[in-house]
C-alpha cells in the first residue's frame, strides 16, 4: 500500500531545495516584474501551503497531534511581521511604488514565512525535521550550482538591472581582467555574492562536520562554487565575512561560540568595529576591499559605504517621530535619503533604489526603532535556540544552520541582509527561524 504521508512529507523536503530557484527563475526569464509569471513559480510553494494547512487542521479535528513550535520564537516572529506588514503598506500608501510590486513582495516574504512555519511544524518525526533542516542548506549549494553552470554555459538573463559593469576587483587581482557578473537567477550581482558566501559557510560546515561521504562531497562543490560565484561577483565583503565565519566554526575557536549568540546585540557596533580593523590592514589589501578610485578620497571607503551610512544617520541625528516608525519599506526612496548617495551607483538602471548597505540602519529606514528593537530581539532568540541545542547536541544540520545565521550577521554590516529588500536572503532567514522553532526546547 501507497504510504501517502510519506510521499506528501517528501513533497515539502523537494519545495524546501528547490524553494530559491523558484523565487529566481523569473529573473532568468527576465520576467522578475510580472505578477503572472512570478506567481507562477511561486504556486508549488503555496500549494504545500495549502497541503499543510489542510493537514493542520484535519490532525486538530481528530486530535492527532498539535503544533510543536518554539512560543518566544513564535510570538516574537508575529509581532515582527506584523511591523513589517505596516512597513509594506506605508510604502503602498506614500505612492513611491507600484502597489502590485509592493504587495507582491509582501506575500513572497509572508508566505515563505508560513511555508516554512508549516512545513516543519506539521512533522514529529526527529529524522525528517533534520532532512529537512538539510534541505535549507542543500538548497543554497543547488541555486549557486545552477547559476555557475548556466554561466559558464553562457546563459545570460534578459532582465536589465545595470546600464553597465565594472571589472571585477577580486579576478584583477589574480592578473584576470573580467566584469562583474550579473548571474541568472540573481535579484542583483551583491546579492548573489552573499548567497555565494552563505553557500561557502554551509559547504565548509557540511565537509568538516557530516560524517556522510556525499555531505563531504556537497561541501567540497559547494565550497568551489560559492568561491567562482564570489570571484565573478566581485563580492569582497562576503568573501571576508565567509572566511571569518568558517574560521569561528572550527573546533578550535569552540570557546567563542557561547558568546556568537549574543552577536546580534552587538550589531550596532559592528561597523565601528570594521572600520577599526580597516586600520591594521595593508594598504595593498585596503585598495582591494574599495573598488573606486583612491583619488575619490572618502567615498572609496568601503566602495562608498561611509557616504551611503552618513546620508541615513544624518536623517537621524535630530529625533523625529516618524523615527519610531520609520518611513516604511525602502525607506530610502520614501524619505528620499537615497537622492543623496545616488550617485555612487551610476550603474544601477534606478540609482534611488540602492539601500543602505547595512542591516542595521536598513532597519531603521524601514521600521525605525522599534522595528529595529524587535528585529534584533528575534535574532538574538534564534541564536540563543539553535546555540543551546549546538551546546548539547552535536547535530551538524544544527551547526550549519548556527554559523549561517552569525554569517548573515556579519554580512548584515555592509549589505541589507535580513531584511526583505533581498528576497533570496530574507527567505534563508525565514527557513533558519522555522526550523529553530521545531526544534526540541534544550534544558
Amino acid at each position: 500500500m501507497i504510504n501517502i504521508k510519506y510521499y506528501l512529507l517528501t513533497a515539502d523536503f523537494w519545495t524546501l531545495i528547490l524553494s530559491l530557484l523558484l523565487l529566481g527563475f523569473p529573473s532568468a526569464l527576465g520576467h522578475r516584474e510580472s505578477p503572472v509569471v512570478r506567481l507562477a513559480f511561486f504556486s508549488p510553494i503555496l500549494i504545500v501551503i495549502s497541503k499543510n494547512i489542510f493537514y493542520l487542521v484535519w490532525n486538530s479535528i481528530h486530535k492527532i497531534h498539535k503544533i510543536h513550535f518554539n512560543r518566544l520564537l513564535l510570538v516574537l516572529f508575529i509581532i515582527y511581521a506584523g511591523v513589517e506588514s505596516v512597513a509594506f503598506i506605508r510604502a503602498v500608501l506614500s505612492n513611491s511604488f507600484s502597489t502590485s510590486a509592493i504587495m507582491g513582495s509582501w506575500l513572497i516574504w509572508f508566505s515563505f514565512a508560513l511555508f516554512g512555519l508549516l512545513a516543519f511544524s506539521n512533522v514529529n518525526n526527529v529524522n525528517v525535521l533534520q532532512r529537512f533542516r538539510e534541505a535549507i542548506y542543500y538548497s543554497l549549494i543547488l541555486y549557486v550550482s545552477l547559476n555557475a553552470i548556466l554561466n559558464i554555459l553562457g546563459y545570460k538573463t534578459p532582465q536589465v538591472l545595470y546600464t553597465s559593469l565594472f571589472p571585477s576587483v577580486m579576478l584583477k587581482s589574480i592578473g584576470i581582467i573580467a566584469n562583474r557578473v550579473l548571474f541568472p537567477t540573481a535579484s542583483g550581482i551583491n546579492t548573489f555574492g552573499i548567497i555565494a558566501g552563505a553557500a561557502i559557510v554551509a559547504s565548509s560546515v557540511l565537509f568538516f562536520s557530516s560524517p556522510n561521504k556525499i555531505d563531504r562531497i556537497l561541501g567540497l562543490l559547494g565550497i568551489g562554487l560559492g568561491v567562482y560565484g564570489i570571484l565573478l561577483s566581485d563580492s569582497r565583503g562576503a568573501f571576508l565575512f565567509a572566511l571569518l565565519t568558517v574560521l569561528l566554526s572550527f573546533p578550535t575557536f569552540r570557546i567563542f561560540t557561547p558568546f556568537l549568540r549574543w552577536l546580534a546585540v552587538l550589531i550596532p557596533l559592528l561597523p565601528y568595529t570594521l572600520i577599526f580593523a580597516l586600520r591594521f590592514v595593508p594598504q595593498s589589501l585596503s585598495e582591494i576591499l574599495n573598488r573606486s578610485s583612491s583619488s575619490q578620497g572618502v567615498e572609496s571607503n568601503l566602495s562608498g559605504r561611509f557616504v551611503i551610512w552618513d546620508a541615513v544617520l544624518d536623517n537621524f541625528n535630530n529625533f523625529r517621530f516618524t523615527h519610531l516608525f520609520g518611513f516604511g519599506y525602502r525607506g530610502q526612496v520614501v524619505s528620499g535619503i537615497s537622492r543623496e548617495y545616488s550617485h555612487l551607483f551610476v550603474s544601477y538602471l534606478d540609482a534611488e533604489m540602492a539601500g543602505a548597505h547595512n542591516f542595521l540602519l536598513q532597519t531603521l529606514l524601514d521600521t525605525g526603532y522599534i522595528g529595529a528593537l524587535i528585529a534584533i530581539c528575534l535574532i538574538t532568540a534564534l541564536l540563543f535556540v539553535l546555540g543551546a541545542h549546538l551546546k548539547n547536541n552535536q547535530d551538524h544540520t544544527v551547526k550549519i544552520l548556527f554559523f549561517l545565521l552569525v554569517y548573515l550577521v556579519f554580512a548584515g554590516v555592509t549589505e541589507t541582509v535580513l531584511t526583505p529588500n533581498h528576497q533570496e536572503l530574507f527567505a534563508i532567514f525565514m527557513l533558519i527561524w522555522a526550523a529553530a522553532g521545531s526544534l526540541p526546547k534544550q534544558e
